[in-house]
């Protein structure tokens, strides 16, 4: 597999490279997909939900910054409750 230019991901790569087989046949169909989509989803905790996406090659500095930005809003959103994941 290749190294992603961002971190963050992780937890989906497995979903992502069974979606991407190239025989179209060992592809899962998309009820499947959803379905396995949610179970990772329901298995993640509210701060990874939250967390940010880093470029792999970000400078130190410059992360350093958006981190603080990032949390700085977040921290709102969770004193506001707004959920990690909206809902429909």
């Amino acid at each position: 597999m290749n190294i992603p230019a961002k971190l963050g991901f992780e937890f989906i790569e497995g979903l992502v490279a069974d979606m991407v087989q190239d025989d179209p046949q060992k592809r899962p169909s998309m009820d499947e997909v959803v379905s396995r989509f949610d179970q990772i989803r329901n298995g993640l905790s509210s701060w990874k939900l939250r967390s940010r996406i880093v470029n792999r090659d970000e400078p130190r500095f410059l992360g350093f910054f958006r981190s603080v930005v990032h949390w700085t809003r977040g921290i709102g959103r969770i004193v506001r409750r707004i959920p990690a994941v909206p809902t429909p």
